[in-house]
Formats: C-alpha cells, sequence, structure tokens
C-alpha cells in the first residue's frame, strides 16, 4: 500500500480525510468549467478528424481540406486538446511519511506531460523526504535511516527491509531496490551499520560479516537470501568483532600449500581443514586469499568437481579480476592441470608440497647453498620448512620469499648447520614454489 500514488485530474474532487464513504463530491464549479473547457477542444478535434476522414459526407470537397490554412488549424487544435488534458493533471496523493495521505500540486509550465512531468513528480517526493535514491547516502541521511531500520530491534533483515519500504505507510518509497543496495553499502562504509549473513542454521558466528573495515565487496549480492543488518553495538555485544585475528597471509599461504599438496580440492574442504589448523577466520580473508592466488596464476579456480577429467572453463590471472569464489568451486594447482591437459606450457611453475616435497628436498638441505654455488639460476618464489624437531624439543619453521640465486648461494653455511641440528619430524613438511624454472637449472635437474 505503500506504492499507491493517484495523479488526480482537476476534473474530481477529491473528499478530505476526516470524511468517511465517498472518493469524489459532486462536482464543483470549476470542476464543471474545467470539464466544459476540455470538452469543448474535444468536440472540435472530433469533429475535424470525421471531416478529414469523410469529407464528402458533410458536402466538402476533399481538396478543400488539403489547404494550408485547414491543416493549420488542425494540428493546433490536436495539440490544444493534448495540452490542455495534461494540464488538469495538477493534484498528486500518495502515502505521505507522516502516517496521513500527503498531497502535491504539480504543474507545468505550458502543461505539457510525459517525461517532464513525470520528472516534475519525482523532484517534488526527493523535495519532501518521501523518495530515497541512490543518492541519499549522506550522513545526515544514513543516521535518520538508521534511527528508522532499528526502530524495534538492533538487527533486520534486508528482506524485511525491501518489505517495509512497500507496504509500511510511514516509511518513504525506494525509487528502485538498486538504491537500497547503494544505501546499505554507503552504510557499512561510513560506519553506521554492519551487514551480516550467518549461514547455516547451527552457526553461533556469521559466515560473512561486513563492517567499516571490510566493506561489501563488489560481487555480493545482497539481495541473495540471509543478509541482514545489525548496530555496531549489537554486533560488539554479540563477540562477532572482537574475534583472534589470523593473519591473512597465513591464510593464503595454508590455502596453497593446502592445495599443493592434493593437487586440487574444493574451496569448501579446504576452509574446513584450514579452520581446524588456524582457528577462525573471516570469509573476506579466505576469498581475497583464493582471488590473490588465482590472479597471480599461482592457483586455478573452476566450477565442477575436484576429481572431474573433463576440462571446465578455468578462471585465472585477468580473469579473477570479478571473480567471487563459492564453496563449491575447486582450486587446482597449474602442474595438475597441466597433466589433466586441460593448459598449456604458458603455466610452466614448479611446485613440491607436503610429504613429496620432504623426501626430495631433504636430502638436498645441506647442500642447496653448493648447488647454486655451481650454477643453479632458479629464483625461489617460496621455500618452507615447517615444524623440524630441534634437539631438546620444539620445532622450527623456516619461510623463504622471493629469494633469488645470489642470496641462495649466501645462504649455503645456514643450510649446512640446519642440516646437522633438525630431524624430520612426524609433522615435518617442505614446500617448494618456482615460479618459472629453467630446464637447465642444476636445482631442478636434481629434483626431477
Amino acid at each position: 500500500q505503500n506504492l499507491i500514488f493517484i495523479l488526480a485530474p482537476e476534473t474530481v474532487t477529491i473528499r478530505s480525510s476526516n470524511e468517511q464513504e465517498e472518493f469524489f463530491q459532486a462536482q464543483s464549479t470549476r470542476t464543471q468549467e474545467v470539464r466544459q473547457r476540455i470538452e469543448g477542444i474535444a468536440r472540435q478535434v472530433k469533429a475535424m478528424r470525421l471531416l478529414k476522414e469523410k469529407p464528402q459526407n458533410y458536402g466538402v470537397n476533399p481538396q478543400h481540406l488539403e489547404a494550408e490554412d485547414f491543416q493549420q488549424r488542425y494540428t493546433k487544435l490536436e495539440l490544444d486538446l493534448q495540452t490542455a488534458v495534461a494540464s488538469i493533471y495538477t493534484k498528486l496523493y500518495y502515502p505521505s511519511t507522516s502516517g496521513y495521505i500527503g498531497q502535491k500540486e504539480i504543474k507545468t509550465a505550458g502543461g505539457e506531460g510525459g517525461v517532464p512531468f513525470i520528472e516534475l513528480i519525482l523532484e517534488a517526493l526527493i523535495k519532501d523526504g518521501e523518495l530515497l535514491t541512490d543518492r541519499n547516502t549522506t550522513q545526515s541521511d544514513l543516521m535518520n535511516l538508521k534511527k528508522l531500520f532499528f526502530e524495534q530491534t538492533d538487527t533486520v533483515a534486508l528482506a524485511k527491509l525491501r518489505e517495509n519500504f512497500c507496504c509500511v505507510r510511514s516509511w518513504p518509497v525506494l525509487e528502485n531496490f538498486g538504491a537500497l543496495d547503494q544505501i546499505v553499502r554507503a552504510g557499512v562504509q561510513k560506519g553506521e551499520w554492519i551487514v551480516f549473513r550467518m549461514g547455516a542454521a547451527n552457526n553461533v558466528r556469521p559466515d560473512e560479516l561486513y563492517h567499516q573495515e571490510n566493506e561489501v565487496p563488489m560481487g555480493v549480492n545482497l539481495a541473495d537470501p540471509g543478509y541482514g543488518l545489525i548496530t555496531v553495538q549489537g554486533a560488539n555485544q554479540r563477540g562477532w568483532t572482537n574475534t583472534k585475528q589470523i593473519d591473512p597471509a597465513k591464510v593464503g599461504e595454508g590455502l596453497y600449500y593446502a592445495v599443493a599438496e592434493s593437487g586440487s580440492a574444493s574451496v569448501q574442504q579446504l576452509t574446513e581443514n584450514l579452520m581446524e589448523k588456524l582457528g577462525e577466520f573471516s570469509t573476506q580473508d579466505l576469498n581475497e586469499a583464493v582471488v590473490n592466488l588465482v590472479k597471480n596464476d599461482r592457483l586455478l579456480a573452476f566450477r565442477g568437481s575436484p576429481d572431474q577429467q573433463k576440462k571446465p572453463d578455468l578462471i585465472h590471472g585477468s580473469g579473477a579480476v570479478l571473480y567471487t569464489p563459492q564453496p563449491e568451486d575447486v582450486l587446482i594447482t597449474p602442474a595438475r592441470a597441466s597433466e589433466l591437459g586441460w593448459i598449456t606450457t604458458q603455466h610452466r611453475g614448479f611446485n613440491l608440497a607436503g610429504k613429496e616435497g620432504t623426501e626430495k628436498l631433504l636430502p638436498l638441505l645441506r647442500r642447496l647453498g653448493s648447488i647454486y654455488s655451481r650454477g643453479a639460476k632458479s629464483t625461489i618464489e617460496t621455500l618452507d620448512l615447517v615444524d623440524f624437531e630441534l634437539p631438546e624439543g620444539g620445532t622450527l619453521r623456516l619461510q623463504l620469499s622471493n629469494v633469488p640465486p645470489g642470496s641462495m648461494k649466501a645462504l649455503g653455511e645456514l643450510f649446512e648447520v640446519l642440516d646437522g641440528v633438525v630431524t624430520k619430524g612426524e609433522n615435518t613438511e617442505f614446500f617448494l614454489e618456482i615460479l618459472d624454472p629453467e630446464d637447465d637449472c642444476l636445482l631442478i635437474q636434481e629434483l626431477k
């Protein structure tokens, strides 16, 4: 009922709000005058139309109707009728935010209808705060809307907001639902509220939480079921915003190693495994880690199953700019994709991970420096030594990133010392990634 607008002509009289039954009253003198004027012009137009159609029925020579004077009079009368009709639609009635029926006088300069007339109506409604557009995103606008949204509780579903904009008379009207989307995003950006999505019914924390420090990504469709708003205070009281922060770099790192070890896995599987190892982290951090890995061609993504053989539409490189990972998406290493014949040799990265990496790299640990001294020339994108056991208890982890051949050569003594101190334990793993290996590199030849 909040979407009912009545544009009434001057030929009717609207009953005032304190009268009960009828909508229209008897025609006033003014109404009769307007009607008579319109009817007078309409009769002339109708008569000239009949004359043009069948002039012989009225004893008129058709050639006389082709005269310029007659054509001008006829065209003028048609325009006069259009203008006269448009000019009498001057009263706009609508459900006002005050809770009563609102009224505006709408008049154009020349009585024209169509687009200019609609624009006047929109301008009048926006000026009176009866219509919300995607421009209602100032701090003042958002503060007023926050009072409206959270009038009864500190949470509200976006589906309920859309319903209220359509049905509650005391609420303004949306220009379109896209305007609400822009307003919600602006409110998150300016810290007026938080967007959340709980996910599974047994969740005690939201799967998705977007706030001033973690804005709503453009790939998120707020029209999807389950999204809601909560006040900043409400989110703090529930402990949603005071979580132990997991370094996003660790999420990306763990994600890459998990895929490298298995070759391919679904985002859902990877999320569950990583949360067991790292603890809780946000969906936003996970999605950013996935997108970065895919954009940099370290991993490829597709919609399908981890064990499928048929080539899918692969997402990688610049194609991941607008990519939003879904739980059922699959991530795969370039090496595994190449084995399946899904990609060409342009993805030449060399990867070793997990137990396989340990079996191949551990015997070479002592000699890594000397291998580079003898001419190895591959730049190490990542070399990660995980959970090596120390002689009297404790574990060691060493991570190298973006290391050129000269630096690897300089680290030779370190590798020799490590080899004499650490031992392989139950959870020991090696991870190695070289983005652009050269076939004649001594290290690559040792590892193949």
